[in-house]
């Protein structure tokens, strides 16, 4: 009975096919071993992977800063001359965190309250401690940072210092858009 089962290709069968109907494909000859060994010599193309932006790639460096001491009043005359809606507040001390605040702050604490801005302080109304992120950071990371806990803008810190700025503008416009061109 097995006798007259029809013969099934061999793996091997399959592979010389394949190889010799490549090698038609190419206008070579499939009985020339030279040509052959010398395609199979030739490096194959590899698909070049991107290098995932990093938030140093995508972040501001230009930034502004203020004391904590400081008035609203100095703070948005900061943030008109700076033309940024965002000041980092500087530590009182090496043990102590950054702060931040922003004209939403500003809005909501001062304006919306009918308070004098030349007697309000900036510690009264920033936000301390900020959530901070380091320089080596995938955009995709920072992103979801971003989205699980509603941030407008991260400070970027290296060696304990601010060296940037990242907002989810930045990260879209600067970072995403750069990986599909």
């Amino acid at each position: 009975d097995a006798m007259w089962k029809k013969k099934q290709p061999s793996k091997n069968n399959e592979l010389v096919q394949r190889m010799k109907d490549e090698l038609t494909n190419l206008k070579l000859n499939p009985w020339d071993t030279t040509a052959w060994s010398e395609y199979k010599a030739k490096p194959k193309a590899q698909p070049t992977k991107q290098k995932e932006p990093t938030l140093k790639d995508v972040m501001k460096t230009d930034f502004g800063t203020i004391d904590g001491i400081a008035t609203v009043a100095d703070a948005l005359r900061k943030m008109k001359h700076l033309k940024t809606a965002v000041l980092i507040v500087n530590k009182r001390h090496e043990n102590d965190e950054y702060g931040m605040v922003t004209s939403g702050d500003i809005a909501r604490h001062v304006l919306a309250r009918d308070r004098a801005p030349d007697r309000v302080n900036v510690y009264e109304i920033m936000n301390k401690p900020v959530i901070t992120v380091h320089p080596d950071m995938d955009i995709r990371y920072c992103s979801r940072l971003f989205a699980n806990y509603n941030l407008v803008r991260a400070p970027v810190i290296e060696n304990n210092l601010v060296i940037g700025m990242v907002s989810p503008n930045s990260l879209v416009l600067d970072g995403m858009y750069k990986t599909f061109q």
